[in-house]
Order: C-alpha cells, then structure tokens, then sequence
C-alpha cells in the first residue's frame, strides 16, 4: 500500500476525517436572517454579470437600494433592491466561469428566497448566422447578418475546451482559413475526463422564462424604445460589411442603424472558453457543437449553418452550479437563463484568393466596442428586463 493511502486509511480508523454522509446536503440554506441581509422576501430575481460596472443600467433604475456585499465570501458586488416593482438582488460575481459558479452557489443557499437568475453580459459573436463561410464546401454565402448589439438568450451553454486536438491536425488547413479543426471527444463525448461539457437538461421553466424575455423583447413596443447603435459601432460594422464584400464579392446589409436583434436558443448558446479566441476555423467549430447541444436538448436538425457563435467566460459555472444545486438537493430547477449582448465578432472579413482558398484580412476585431461598452450591455440588460 502506497504511504498516502495507509495515512488516509489510519486517519479515516482513528476518526480524525469524518466522511459527508450521501444524505447530507453539501450546500448548507443559510438562516433566515443572513439570507435577510440580501433578500427582502421571496420571489425574488437574482441579475447576475461578471464585471462590478456591468450592472450600470440595473442599479441606475431601482430603487430601495441596500448594499449587501458585506459578509459575502465570493460574490465583490451585491445589492438588494426594487426594480420596475420587483425584488431583484444585483450581483457582480468577478469574471471567469469559476468566480460564476461559486458567487451563484452562495446565492443558492438561499434558494426559498429565489424566482429566477438572469444573467447578463458582452460577448463574442459570429457576424452572420452560419458563419461567412462553412467547411468543407467553403463557399461565401450571404446569410443573414449579426449586429454589434444583438442579444442571444439561452438557457444552454457547452464547455469549448472538452476536446482532444494536436496541432497539426488542428492547423492542418493553414493558411487557407476555411478548413475544419480534426479533433476526438468533442463536448458531446461527456466522460470521467472531462465531467460535465453540454449543459442542455433543465426544466421546462427554463426554457419558458428564455421564451418570455424574447417575446418581451421582440414586442413592438419594447423593440421600439430599445437603446440604438451609437456612431462608432455603425462606422465599424459598415467597415467590416464593406470589407467583407470586398473579399467575397457579395453584397451585405447589416442595418448598423436600426435597434439590435434578439435571437433565441434554437440557434445560439454560450460556448465558454477561458482565452479568446477568433478565426474562420474556431468559429465554424463552436457552431458545430452548439447544433449538436441544441439538437440533443430539442430533438431538432440544426447543422452548423444554423447557428450564431457565441464566445465568452461564464456561463458553464453559471450553469454548473445549477446542476449540482439539483442534484445535491434533489429538488426542482429555478429557472436561469443566459443573455450575451455581441460587441465584437469571431473572424475578420475575408478575401478569396485567385487559387481559390480563403485568407483573413488585416481588420481588428477586438477592440470594435472600447468607445460603446456601455451600449453593449445596455443592451443586454434592457432585454432581461
């Protein structure tokens, strides 16, 4: 027997480690008066986002303020408060899907106390649904285009990382930027390796509360106050779009002035990554995994020309700490969903070349939204509520 095993097994003989029972839940409810200190009373809406000046528009429109960051171990930014006459706590969990899931789990140990968690913030985005161009057919197609300031609300994300790739096989199509990334165990392969990578299995009340915030959203009337694109991200996505036909010969119209689009889990979700990432050859990827997520949760037939890309840093905690939440307390989901406002996208424009294979042209993508964050989560936030 190796040595740590027979100090284990001596430890665990003396009684020194008491093992958790199966039966004993591991996250604790707090008492009533700790849960007081955050919650007013039931019913409430937890407003999630990662960085503590994402919630401007929330704490900028509620009223009955009360900071309750004080006592919290995981969670810099918390706030009780009343919100268009609703009880909503504000949270700023600190970025990353780690800093996510533990803010929510503390949160969830006053479970009684909560409806709902929405959570909100920027993210990555394809700039047309189905990409500019798909492996292997890789021909340009002038699908429908994707907005600076357009929403995804979903209560699905997938882990990027959960697969195995080498370089070369990963790289294999450099520099022709149109080719597929090989890889083995993709997210849909959810083994003792990776644990957990698709988070697509949630109540019905999920999906409903996703389906009530887009149809409050698409609602004319809400569509028609909606905050608009500022001058600098009209300038930019015209120069994107107009860069984009330059390469592909084909004529876009990304209606920079009009007010953001909101689309719905049938065609995006969050693939969490902790690096960022752009290129032809990632973005076609993340679409591919986002169709089989979708089609195993819904039983539909999206392909990867379906989908919107949806890039950034939360929402497999958020949705992590939901799992465990249910399976540790073997009770009933609260509903949650996801809102990623777009404010940059995935690939730059695109320029075929005279032997036919495609280049990425010279065109910063990442810092497209320095002057108009605001807007972007803005945005966002104006579709939770």
């Amino acid at each position: 027997m190796k040595l740590g095993a027979a100090c284990l097994l001596l430890i665990l003989q003396t009684g020194i480690l008491q093992l958790t029972s199966a039966a004993t839940p591991l996250i604790t409810a707090a008492t009533n008066q700790e849960c007081e200190d955050v919650f007013t009373k039931t019913g409430t809406t937890v407003l999630m986002s990662a960085d503590p000046d994402e919630p401007e528009f929330y704490t900028a429109n509620v009223e009955d303020v009360r900071n309750s960051t004080a006592g919290s171990t995981v969670c810099p930014t918390k706030y009780g408060a009343t919100l268009l006459g609703q009880p909503v706590v504000i949270v700023a969990s600190g970025e990353g899907q780690l800093n996510a899931a533990l803010c929510l789990t503390e949160l969830l140990r006053c479970s009684a106390y909560i409806k709902e968690v929405i959570w909100s913030g920027t993210a990555g985005a394809s700039s047309q649904i189905g990409g500019a161009i798909t492996p292997p057919a890789c021909v340009a197609e002038n699908h429908q285009t994707v907005g600076l300031g357009d929403v995804c609300v979903s209560p699905f994300s997938l882990a990027w990382e959960c697969f195995e790739a080498s370089w070369s096989d990963a790289c294999k199509g450099f520099p022709d930027v149109c080719s597929a990334p090989d890889y083995d165990y993709g997210p849909e392969a959810t083994n003792a390796d990776y644990g957990d990578c698709v988070y697509n299995r949630f109540d019905d009340a999920s999906l409903e509360l996703a389906d009530e915030i887009v149809a409050a959203a698409r609602d004319p009337n809400s569509y028609a106050s909606m905050p608009r694109r500022g001058p600098t991200t009209q300038q930019y996505m015209s120069e994107y779009f107009g860069n984009m036909s330059a390469g592909t010969g084909l004529s876009y119209s990304p209606n920079a002035a009009d007010a953001a689009q909101v689309f719905d889990y049938t065609v995006c979700m969050e693939t969490t990554s902790l690096y960022y990432w752009t290129g032809v050859p990632w973005d076609y990827l993340a679409r591919l995994f986002e169709a089989q997520a979708v089609n195993q949760a819904l039983g539909l037939n999206q392909t990867a020309e379906d989908m919107i890309a949806v890039t950034a840093e939360e929402a497999t905690g958020i949705s992590a700490a939901m799992y465990h939440y249910r399976q540790i307390n073997g009770s009933a989901d609260i509903p949650f969903v996801i809102i990623r406002g777009f404010s940059d996208y995935t690939y730059p424009p695109l320029t075929q070349t005279a032997n036919g294979s495609w280049q990425a042209q010279e065109f910063n993508v990442d810092d497209s939204t320095t002057n108009e964050h605001t807007y972007y989560f803005t945005r966002t936030a104006y579709s939770g509520v």
